[in-house]
């Protein structure tokens, strides 16, 4: 192994190209290899390596493949100048709140967080009702939160005690970069997050309903598929009655607004797009992408000239320019607004269908469309879930925005209000949506089954353990 003093290096997460340079040496690579392989010139090598050039995005993702780094140098490359190319009076942080929903097949996952000042972070990260606390001395280049197994039906989020800047990214992070790392592999470092939210006792019931054996040894049958202390551990945090520390941390400090008007997002995209070293082609050819991944292939393809047009505040033929940039530049939600028809189906019924390929947080608003607007909930329903949030009427009515994580393949979200409201969807993050993560539960009995399977195959994933481990646990293959 080529250590980074070996090369001549300090941090390897210094800059894209001390990044590329060590990458090379690791693999035992010289610049020539690199060039052969690559099809382009020594000097052209040379350029990224002394980031005298950045890297374009699709030599970028060759030399990903080059290597069989699994995404993951693509990933790191493209966060290392986020927060020093985030000068603008409109950034997407330091904040407190992060998330990612990574698209295409399961796979090993990473976030990266690092301090907006000083060598500190501290927070914590979670997927579903689990996930991993941290409080360490970092330094600026942070510490690396990891996953072997991350699901595109389970998000990935992070909230830090103090604004910071988090990324995400594919791939297994290199031992060699020499960082701090907390993972979820066999749940070395796992915790409980949630520890009070409805859909816990679906989850147990789950179990209980899929259990052959005696109910008294069931709790001992399942503690031999995780390390007995680690169980231990969880069991405690999940029977505890204090308020857990995430619905704490959820009420506690503030955040930077997103940018509230068209003008502001154009500057934020702007940032965005130079941070993550995309020319206004690659950022074409990202949201070209994100359409032919969702079957719209055919739409008339968005060009270098019209990302431009964009920036200059032109006005844009291309639908949802602002929402298809915000995915590419991987701002989850936070650099646009952009609304979507809202259709009656019914009386007090109505449907809010979102692009296929918007992945993230969307939010529905209900505001009173009459003098006395009657007392009831804002139901909202996308396949498997359902959130209902309470709203006050009789004269004193207010609007209330829920928001909601759109998961992949969902149909249009179904929504109901009592009379004297009118409904308002959008894709983007809602700074003061009540958050439906925490009060959602399944839509019906075949949803909480599916919600089941697609929870337990994650965690046995990162268990290391299979189904027919599980089985044997809970003695369903009973002998002849």
């Amino acid at each position: 192994m080529v250590t980074l003093a070996g090369v001549g290096l300090g941090s390897a997460l210094s800059s894209p190209g001390v990044l590329l340079r060590a990458w090379r040496a690791e693999m035992g690579w010289t610049q020539d290899d690199v060039a052969r392989t690559m099809r382009v010139s020594r000097a052209a090598v040379t350029s990224w390596e002394t980031d005298t050039r950045r890297i374009p995005a699709q030599a970028l993702a060759d030399l990903d493949f080059a290597y069989a780094a699994g995404g993951c140098l693509t990933d790191l490359a493209l966060a290392i100048g986020f927060p020093q190319g985030s000068g603008d009076s409109w950034t997407a942080g330091p904040r407190r709140r992060w998330g990612h929903l990574f698209r295409g097949e399961p796979g090993p996952a990473w976030a990266w967080v690092r301090p907006a000042a000083g060598d500190r972070v501290a927070g914590y990260s979670r997927t579903g009702l689990l996930g991993m606390r941290f409080d360490d001395v970092t330094g600026p280049d942070g510490i690396f939160l990891t996953q072997p197994y991350e699901s595109a039906g389970l998000p990935m989020r992070v909230v830090l005690t103090e604004p910071g800047w988090v990324d995400f990214g594919r791939g297994t992070i290199p031992a060699w970069l020499e960082r701090p790392v907390k993972t979820s592999a066999r749940f070395a470092d796992v915790e409980v997050i949630i520890a009070r939210h409805p859909v816990i006792g679906y989850f147990v019931q789950g179990i209980r309903d899929r259990d052959r054996g005696a109910p008294e040894t069931l709790r001992d049958r399942l503690r031999t598929l995780v390390d007995p202390d680690r169980w231990d551990l969880l069991e405690s945090q999940l029977r505890r009655r204090e308020v857990p520390s995430y619905e704490a941390q959820q009420t506690a400090g503030t955040d930077p607004r997103p940018p509230g008007t068209a003008e502001e997002r154009i500057v934020l995209h702007r940032g965005l797009r130079e941070a993550r070293g995309m020319s206004q082609a690659d950022a074409a050819a990202a949201a070209n992408g994100l359409l032919a991944a969702a079957g719209h292939a055919r739409e008339a393809r968005i060009t270098r000239q019209q990302v431009r047009n964009y920036e200059e505040g032109r006005a844009s033929r291309v639908r949802h320019m602002p929402a298809l940039l915000d995915v590419a530049y991987g701002a989850f939600g936070w650099s646009c607004w952009e609304p979507v028809h809202v259709t009656r189906t019914e009386s007090g019924m109505f449907e809010a269908a979102f692009p296929d390929w918007w992945l993230g947080p969307v939010c529905v608003t209900a505001a009173p469309s009459a003098a006395f607007p009657a007392t009831g909930s804002l139901t909202l329903i996308s396949r498997n879930r359902r959130s209902d949030c309470p709203l006050t009427g009789a004269g004193a009515g207010a609007p209330v925005t829920v928001e909601h994580l759109r998961m992949p393949g969902e149909p249009p979200m179904r929504l109901q209000v009592p009379p004297g409201w009118r409904l308002y969807a959008h894709m983007g993050y809602g700074t003061d949506a009540v958050d439906a993560d925490t009060i959602w539960h399944p839509a019906d009995a075949e949803a909480a089954g599916r919600l089941f399977d697609l929870s337990v195959q994650t965690w046995l994933r990162q268990l290391g353990r299979t189904e027919a481990d599980l089985k044997r646990a809970l003695r369903s293959e009973q002998p002849a």
